[in-house]
């Protein structure tokens, strides 16, 4: 994931980290098939950065942002950010089932 405009975003230490594994955080943007730019966006949205601040620190008009919330709503099925947090959580659930599966039967079977 390309670094951030933090200096648009000047409280960027004080913001939780998502506690995910960056690789598991891949594996959930690789099942939403998300672009960078809207791999960027769920991020800062599942953060609780304010809309008004995320174009500018991703470097984007208001407009492009909106129409990429509005993929991102519409491919996790949700229709605000509390959806939309519990929809990552349940996917990121799923993923991590997938890799535990495939691990026990991997080294069941090989």
């Amino acid at each position: 994931m390309n670094r951030l405009n933090t200096s648009e975003l000047p409280y960027a230490e004080s913001l939780p980290l998502l506690g995910i594994e960056p690789d598991h955080w891949r594996a959930i943007l690789e099942a939403l098939r998300l672009s960078r730019q809207q791999a960027q966006i769920l991020d800062l949205l599942l953060r609780g950065v304010d809309e008004q601040i995320i174009a500018p620190v991703v470097g984007i008009r208001q407009s492009t942002l909106r129409a990429d919330i509005d993929r991102i709503f519409a491919r996790t099925r949700s229709n605000n950010r509390i959806e939309l947090a519990m929809q990552v959580l349940a996917l990121s659930h799923k993923v991590k089932s997938t890799e535990a599966e495939a691990a026990f039967y991997g080294k069941r079977l090989f």
